[in-house]
């Protein structure tokens, strides 16, 4: 049964399995973490990904390449990285380990919400529309 609730810090890791042309970048990841639930949208398609994971658990997450800021919601900027600058397939399949969960305190909850209120967090070069 999953741990995972709003309101929760998650760790997470996650590489680009495949997708990019004829070989895998499963070499590059990113590690982040973030309040799961906090998106000014509500959960984001990654985040409800998530919805039944415990620690340690990986799971594939497939997104039109199209789709994919909008996919990552608010945390687009966070797998940027892994997909900037190369030539994208119709699909995109990553691989998501849940890392850790911790508890939130009322300030890191107050911070979050601020920075979702404002865009993204990438100051509007993520190209995803924030500002």
């Amino acid at each position: 049964m999953s741990e995972l609730k709003t309101m929760k810090k998650i760790v997470v890791s996650v590489c680009l399995e495949h997708g990019l042309s004829s070989h895998v970048e499963s070499e590059k990841q990113r590690t982040f973490s973030f309040i799961y639930g906090l998106g000014r949208d509500g959960l984001s398609p990654f985040e409800r990904c998530l919805e039944s994971c415990s620690v340690g658990q990986r799971v594939k997450f497939e997104v039109k390449s199209a789709a994919v800021g909008e996919s990552f919601g608010g945390l687009f900027s966070e797998v940027r990285e892994l997909i900037e600058g190369k030539v994208l397939p119709e699909n995109l399949v990553f691989e998501i380990e849940l890392v850790k969960l911790e508890d939130v305190d009322n300030r890191e909850v107050v911070a979050a919400l601020a920075r979702s209120a404002s865009g993204c967090g990438s100051g509007g070069s993520c190209g995803c529309g924030c500002s």
